[in-house]
């Protein structure tokens, strides 16, 4: 007598999917985004076309790189895209300039300053839905 397998739950992507759903979101390259994590070339097309299964440290570093948990990345779906950045004079995006001088503060001073970025921006989101 043969068992039927349980499908996987049909509500989110593979890993494989989850991972390619955000680079884009986050408007990155494959490239980009192994240069972003450290990890080694073609690591990203491996992963995404479902060729080899990340390590948890790989996943860390992808979602690190992405600035996102390794929940998010694994059981959510992107909201905010970085091509909906807009561009400075140099040509680059706004959030990424964030991110950028963010990653120079120490890590206390790292978590302190997101808490207050994502406070304020809750305080204009409620403003805008009054």
């Amino acid at each position: 007598m043969s068992r039927k397998r349980k499908k996987p739950d049909q509500g989110l992507p593979s890993l494989a999917g989850q991972v390619r759903l955000w680079r884009v979101a986050q408007g990155l390259t494959q490239s980009r985004l192994e240069t972003e994590a450290g990890l080694s070339h073609n690591t990203i097309s491996r992963i995404e076309c479902g060729a080899v299964s990340p390590r948890l440290e790989t996943l860390e570093r992808i979602s690190k790189a992405l600035g996102i948990s390794v929940e998010q990345l694994q059981f959510q779906q992107p909201g905010l895209k970085r091509k909906e950045n807009q561009k400075n004079a140099t040509g680059e995006g706004e959030i990424d300039q964030i991110a950028r001088e963010l990653e120079k503060l120490p890590g206390h001073q790292r978590e302190k300053m997101t808490r207050s970025i994502l406070d304020l921006i809750r305080i204009v989101t409620d403003e805008e839905d009054e």
